[in-house]
């Protein structure tokens, strides 16, 4: 199949969230109930304009047909996706500094020499 990719526009944002949406369904088919992929499909998988608006956000493109997209973020986001409030940004360095804490624990867990155990001959 040959295909070519190019930079998204605002135009493609439904077809990519249609995209999204198939792919979220199939993927998550077997593992996850209906449930659970619809209300993953309301707040973590989604189109994220500012990726767009970034021009680091691409498509895959046969046939006048979008088949494929993707990008990255030259910002610093949890996630991304028009479906975060402005209470999600607010509360990111807080998440953010609980994982740097978290982090520091299991780091000095983990620099930490273990437990002397009983010597083999003391083992049956």
């Amino acid at each position: 199949m040959k295909f070519e990719i190019r930079t998204a526009t605002p135009a493609d944002r439904e077809t990519i969230q249609r995209l999204i949406a198939i792919s979220a369904r199939e993927l998550s088919r077997g593992h996850y109930s209906e449930e659970q992929i619809s209300a993953a499909l309301k707040s973590v998988y989604g189109v994220d304009s500012m990726l767009i608006e970034d021009g680091t956000y691409f498509v895959a493109e046969t046939d006048g047909a979008i088949i494929g997209c993707g990008g990255w973020s030259k910002r610093k986001t949890l996630f991304g996706g028009d479906q975060f409030s402005k209470r999600d940004a607010e509360r990111y360095p807080a998440y953010e500094a609980h994982l740097e804490r978290l982090s520091q624990v299991v780091e000095s867990l983990l620099l930490t020499e273990p437990p002397e155990f009983p010597p083999r001959e003391h083992c049956r």
